[in-house]
């Protein structure tokens, strides 16, 4: 089983380093990479993330309140950690 943390957000990264240590931290995702039982962790688009689920592999989003305005910008590792940043696992399959 291996652990992909997928993100270009240095805020995201940072907080993410300090919960999966033995985690592959990447840019984006590959999905030639997966194995089934793999865990992938961050932000994804739903097929991104449907196509995660149907390789086998568990996907767990980062979620945090998203109170005031914070689209298109950057948080901190610690503006995360106040907002109740936490992984929620989902499965998302095609209808």
């Amino acid at each position: 089983m291996v652990a992909y943390f997928i993100s270009r957000h240095p805020g995201a990264i940072a907080w993410a380093s300090r919960r999966l240590a033995s985690a592959v931290f990447l840019p984006e995702m590959d999905l030639a990479r997966l194995a089934p039982g793999d865990c992938v962790y961050g932000v994804l688009p739903v097929d991104l993330a449907c196509a995660v689920c149907e390789c086998g592999a568990r996907f767990f989003a980062l979620v945090f309140d998203r109170y005031g305005s914070v689209r298109g910008g950057e948080l901190s590792a610690e503006e995360l950690e106040s907002r109740g940043a936490r992984f929620e696992e989902f499965f998302v399959e095609r209808r």
